[in-house]
């Protein structure tokens, strides 16, 4: 019988032999039909994804260098694009929810600090407060997005301890300070796995039935209205992982273990796959007519990434690398994940 030890040792040859060294970056570009992928250098400190413009084909990454942050943008070849640094103000930056949002333009960074959102100009470093004594905690976040040039989404949540009597989601004016309610979920789990479509109108989201139940729905929020358009299952499941197609007309997300699509325009749903009992699915992306899983069926076994077919779940292929982390839609074909042991 061969050991965990020898297992792990020879999947890591597998991987360097593939040339995907789990030491070679943070950050894999993965082309979803036919495997290729790319690597953005290494770097000392752990690097994460912060945001990806679909439009241009470029990811922005954040990782720490001393007492500054590094943000380095690349283009779906893993080239450098450009790169910026500023004085760094968190520890926990690679954390989940992550608690900084880069503006769509790429000069602002909005962030928890003390209490408080903040707003840094990334050229000129000046800091100004966005919402002051917003949270006691950074657990009481969930979720932090920039909407447009000047409005963010700021997901809140009840936890023991805080004053805050009810989830919310708010969307703030980084210009005029405004701020309004436009949904309060019955209960956003310890971080709100969402997704917005590309022009930012419709939030998909996971609510639970009532305050700490692990069962719930996914919801389909008009950020506009703040009306609810469709809340999908049964409330008797588990349910994770909603992502939108690169169009906004479908959406993936996983009921129990059934991974399913829901049409926007008739309201109907189908079950693109079943997933095995055993297998835990973690990320998920969809792209031009593939959605894509990472997972894995044991805690000491790495992730694979599975891709299928959306129109009818056949497996086109399996990627093998060290998934680890965030999975990024970059355009229609290529996918941005955080890797690495």
């Amino acid at each position: 019988m061969r050991t965990l030890s020898s297992l792990r040792t020879a999947f890591v040859a597998l991987l360097a032999a593939s040339g995907c060294s789990p030491l070679s970056s943070d950050i894999a570009v993965v082309d979803l039909r036919t495997g290729a992928r790319c690597h953005p250098p290494h770097t000392d400190m752990r690097q994460v994804v912060l945001s990806v413009d679909r439009t241009a084909r470029t990811f922005t990454t954040l990782t720490r260098r001393g007492l500054l942050f590094a943000l380095q943008t690349y283009d779906h070849a893993c080239r450098k694009t450009s790169e910026a640094v500023t004085p760094a103000f968190d520890d926990g930056y690679a954390s989940t929810p992550r608690l900084c949002a880069l503006s769509r333009d790429g000069r602002r960074l909005a962030y928890y600090k003390d209490g408080s959102l903040r707003l840094r100009d990334i050229a000129t470093g000046k800091e100004s407060p966005l919402w002051e004594g917003v949270a006691s905690s950074r657990g009481e976040f969930t979720l932090l997005e920039w909407l447009s040039g000047s409005e963010l989404l700021v997901g809140l949540q009840q936890v023991d301890g805080s004053a805050r009597k009810e989830d919310e989601l708010v969307v703030l004016d980084a210009v005029s300070g405004g701020r309004r309610t436009i949904h309060r979920p019955a209960y956003s789990f310890p971080f709100l796995d969402s997704d917005l479509t590309q022009d930012a109108s419709l939030l998909a989201f996971e609510d639970g039935a009532k305050r700490h139940d692990i069962y719930g729905t996914i919801k389909v929020l008009d950020l506009r209205t703040g009306a609810v358009k469709a809340a999908l299952g049964s409330g008797s499941e588990l349910m994770s992982l909603p992502r939108w197609s690169p169009d906004g007309a479908e959406l993936a997300y996983v009921e129990g273990s059934e991974l399913k699509l829901w049409q926007a325009a008739d309201g109907t749903t189908r079950t693109l796959r079943t997933l095995p009992e055993d297998f835990t699915a973690y990320r998920l992306v969809f792209g031009l007519g593939v959605v894509g899983y990472t997972g894995q069926r044991s805690a000491w076994l790495p992730q694979t990434l599975v891709v299928l077919d959306s129109r009818d779940g056949a497996r086109l292929r399996t990627v093998w690398a060290p998934f680890n982390g965030g999975a990024f839609p970059l355009d229609g074909d290529q996918a941005v994940f955080e890797v690495g042991f």
